[in-house]
């Protein structure tokens, strides 16, 4: 497509302004492309500024060599443009910091490239001080310590002026020689002033916290350290020109003892290998990654595996790979370089050990090993060392595990196999029946094999009734597997064989179990019978502890019939009936679900209570699970500080337990309590480390939602890059589910931030996405007229008066049909039609503009929206004098100045200066 200088002048202006990246990059070479097939050498000029920025910033520095060069050629022919100076100049500081990190340029060029950089910043009255940095750079780069050192003298000798790289960026380099030096302490104290400036700059602050990491470490700095890494790294995480700093990432890591997130790292980013932004990032990047796993081979964790593109790949054989990898571009520096500086820093990276045994990277990770340390003991009812009878030892174990008491009833099984390492006939099927009960809840099949050689050897045994209980308890879990048509049977069968034995602990339950067995099959009435006639049996037998058992049951059965103020009194009858009861573990689960009844009713005080005592359970996950619980409600009680505590504790209660996916769906709620909280560095924390875990484990929903409040919390943090990007997603999805409201408020938001980042062409397709949502959704058409107005301004300020216009009649037309009395639709009419106005009056069609601000005027009023009604009548005065009508101009910025209150000095200046001006 062929296109006019003017087209591609605008082409250019809109392409200075995309973020860095692919787009950026496509639109700088195309731009470049036109401008050398129209021989337009102002543009063929600016383009190859453009492009050379864009690829040093866009991954692809290399590229950046051949059109600086262009550039600098036609810069000493005297056909650069001069508003460009400064780049021009600024950019050879790029190119000369370039020599260090591709070994297939000659180092004799490399010098050549500085000394020509001094000469033409002389030539040009420009301070030396980036030349000496350069300089340092590539000395240190070969191993010349002493020449550092004097360059890095000269550099502070010499005056900064407009060359001098940025007061944070000069600093990070300082740092990075310091560093290599030794001179941990120094490099702390020159960078302190950077980390206090509010100067902006896209490299920084994660530039210069990425290099403090290890002077941070070396100097006991454990809390600065993790600031560092985790506000810089998220910084860097979408940025693949970044892989030298992830690299250092990684690193850190590993000297920190934090393997594990290591080798998240490593998995999200050794894709970025295939296209490495230089050869130095990469062999960097599998240096640090070696050193990640030397350590692991070392600890004897060799057979792990590595996800990455292609399918998983073990530790050790990764290691191979990337330290040959690493091992090889060192080589082809120093055979460059003439010496061995690069090869031997890469052996001494790879075989470094840790330097803190353990540091915990965030406050979940604290509190984890807080609470691992006063983890509760289990509960104990009699001392174990004093039993020395396997029969007593196995009726302790399965009432321990009756009462939910787990670990003790683990323990006390311990306790009998050391007493009877061999046990024979009936204690034989008891000890199988007990590990078939510990596999049911994680393992259903290994508990139904259990179980099914429990009861053959019941059987044999002759034990009748205890036969019938483990087939009760395979009836069960075949149920609980799908294979109702198998178990229901067989729990019916047993409940029969029981009833006519007369034994009523197993028959209650064995009755019990053949009630879940029916409730899994949606028969709840059948069930509820079941249930009845088992607490009948127990109030009889005269036992509280059996009889709790079964009004426990009965509470989700009794919510599940409709009945949910009768489920909540059941679990507060079994609440009291095992107050009575000394040492079981029961009773928290009456009390979570009589919390969860509570707190589903809006009785959220009542519902914190009951959490609060029964976070007092033995059992990590019950534990973990109130917790969750607790702070949800925290949450929907806007009590933000003490939901963020509760979910912290829940999430590190499942991360101890070895429960990762639990841990991760706690961890979404987390990021909203925090967003809540405006901690919003938590809450990009807490979606951060959720959402790998929630990728693999397919929980699309919460993905998504993760993404979601990782957006916001993107956004507060000064990322709105990064934020658009995730809400583009979420749209996406939202869109692919049919979910068209959803999909309009995530298009909305993205137009937002792209708004204020002045992105206009990009907020107006995020306003058009938006509005067609909108329509798509149906019933939506006061939020696609507010989406159509917003995608007309902001196509109108992208040039692109096409859309702006069409956006602009459809917005008319759908506002016409909104409906005359609603508060709202007045407001957006007449938002409408004073940005309608401020288009026309932007293309000088002030006739229509001032029609627009009218009807604009009336509608503010009738809102009594004073302050946009006095907004409005300005640009009536101005449309009136653009129209040359200066008398009524003169009487409508009179009267607009009386309406603005005192405390408006700004806009009183502006109407009284507009006011002096027509009146000459």
């Amino acid at each position: 497509m062929s296109m006019t200088h003017q087209q591609l002048d605008e082409m250019m202006t809109a392409a200075w302004r995309l973020p860095f990246g692919p787009s950026a990059t496509a639109a700088a070479e195309e731009i470049v492309r036109h401008a050398d097939a129209n021989m337009w050498k102002d543009l063929q000029y600016a383009g190859r500024i453009l492009a050379t920025r864009c690829y040093q910033f866009g991954a692809e520095p290399s590229k950046a060599f051949v059109t600086f060069s262009w550039c600098l050629s036609a810069y000493d022919r005297g056909e650069a443009d001069p508003r460009f100076d400064h780049q021009l100049f600024w950019y050879f500081k790029w190119i000369a910091g370039s020599m260090t990190k591709f070994p297939e340029v000659p180092l004799e060029r490399a010098h050549a490239v500085l000394d020509d950089m001094e000469r033409r910043y002389k030539a040009a009255g420009h301070g030396l001080s980036p030349v000496h940095q350069r300089r340092e750079q590539l000395a240190r780069h070969v191993g010349d310590l002493g020449t550092a050192r004097e360059q890095y003298r000269m550099w502070n000798a010499a005056p900064r002026d407009g060359m001098a790289d940025c007061v944070r960026c000069e600093p990070s380099s300082k740092v990075v020689h310091l560093v290599r030096l030794g001179m941990d302490e120094e490099a702390v104290a020159v960078a302190q002033p950077a980390l206090v400036s509010d100067s902006d700059c896209s490299e920084q602050p994660q530039g210069i916290l990425t290099n403090l990491l290890l002077p941070y470490l070396r100097t006991g700095r454990l809390e600065e350290a993790v600031d560092a890494h985790r506000r810089a790294y998220r910084a860097l995480q979408h940025d693949r020109g970044e892989l030298h700093a992830i690299g250092t990432h990684i690193h850190f890591c590993a000297l920190t003892g934090n393997h594990s997130r290591g080798l998240e790292l490593l998995e999200r980013h050794i894709g970025w290998l295939e296209e490495p932004p230089t050869p130095s990032s990469e062999m960097w990047f599998c240096c640090s990654a070696a050193n990640l796993l030397t350590q692991l081979v070392e600890a004897g964790y060799e057979d792990i595996t590595v996800q990455r593109e292609g399918g998983e790949v073990e530790v050790r054989a990764l290691l191979a790979e990337l330290a040959e990898r690493a091992r090889a571009i060192a080589a082809r520096f120093d055979a460059r370089n003439g010496t061995s500086e690069q090869s031997e820093r890469l052996e001494l990276f790879i075989g470094s050990a840790s330097v803190v045994e353990y540091l915990p990277l965030s406050g979940v990770a604290r509190r984890a090993e807080l609470l691992e340390e006063t983890e509760p003991e289990p509960l104990r009812t009699t001392e174990l060392e004093s039993i020395v009878d396997p029969t007593a030892l196995a009726d302790l174990a399965e009432l321990e595990f009756l009462r939910d008491n787990d670990e003790a009833s683990l323990l006390a099984w311990e306790r009998f196999d050391e007493l009877c390492p061999e046990p024979t006939t009936v204690l034989l099927a008891r000890r199988v029946t007990g590990l078939g009960a510990h596999a049911a809840r994680e393992e259903p099949e290994e508990a139904e094999r259990h179980w099914l050689r429990a009861l053959e050897l019941f059987t044999e045994a002759g034990e009748g009734a205890l036969a019938l209980s483990v087939r009760s308890r395979i009836g069960m879990i075949r149920c609980l597997l799908g294979r109702d048509d198998e178990g229901l049977p067989l729990a019916a069968e047993a409940v029969d064989g029981l009833a006519d034995k007369g034994e009523t602990d197993q028959l209650v339950r064995a009755l019990s179990r053949l009630a879940t067995c029916h409730q899994l099959r949606q028969e709840f009435d059948e069930a509820w019978d079941l249930l009845v006639r088992a607490e009948k049996l127990a109030e009889a037998a005269g036992d509280p502890e059996l009889l709790a058992d079964i009004v426990l049951a009965m509470a989700p059965l009794l919510v599940q019939r409709g009945a949910m103020p009768d489920g909540l009194a059941a679990a507060e009858r079994a609440i009291s009936l095992y107050s009575g009861v000394p040492g079981t573990d029961r009773i928290r689960q009456a009390q979570f679900m009589a919390a969860n009844l509570r707190a589903g009713s809006g009785e959220f005080d009542a519902a914190d209570a009951l959490l609060a005592e029964a976070a007092h359970s033995t059992s990590p996950l019950l534990r973990a699970a109130v917790l969750h619980t607790r702070g949800r409600v925290a949450l929907d009680q806007n009590r933000f500080d003490n939901a963020v505590d509760h979910l912290t504790d829940a999430v590190a209660v499942f991360s101890n337990a070895g429960e990762p996916v639990h841990a991760a769906n706690v961890r979404v709620d987390l990021a909203a309590a925090a967003l809540n909280n405006e901690q919003f560095s938590d809450a990009a924390d807490a979606a951060e480390e959720a959402l790998p875990v929630l990728e693999r484990s397919g929980d699309v929903d919460e993905i998504f939602r993760a993404r979601f409040l990782l957006a916001k919390a993107y956004e507060n943090l000064g990322q709105p890059g990064q934020a658009v990007d995730l809400l583009d997603q979420v749209a996406a999805h939202f869109v692919s589910t049919g979910n068209m409201v959803a999909a309009a408020q995530m298009f909305t938001n993205g137009g937002v931030i792209l708004d204020r980042l002045d992105r206009d062409g990009e907020a107006g397709a995020h306003y058009s996405a938006a509005a067609d949502a909108c329509d798509a959704a149906g019933d939506m058409r006061l939020e696609e007229v507010a989406n159509r107005r917003e995608a007309a301004l902001s196509w109108h300020w992208a040039q692109n008066m096409e859309r702006s216009m069409a956006e602009l009649s459809t917005a008319d037309s759908l506002a016409d049909g909104l409906p005359e009395d609603d508060p709202h639709a007045l407001w957006q009419r007449t938002l409408l039609n004073y940005d309608g106005a401020r288009i026309f009056a932007n293309v000088g069609d002030f006739g229509v503009a001032l029609n627009r601000t009218l009807v604009a005027i009336k509608g503010f009023r009738a809102l009594e929206a004073t302050a946009e009604a006095v907004i409005a009548e300005v640009m009536r005065g101005r449309l009136l004098a653009n129209l040359e009508r200066r008398e009524e101009a003169i009487t409508v910025l009179t009267a607009a100045l009386a309406d603005v209150p005192e405390e408006a000095a700004g806009q009183r200046e502006q109407i009284e200066a507009l006011l002096a001006e027509l009146r000459g």
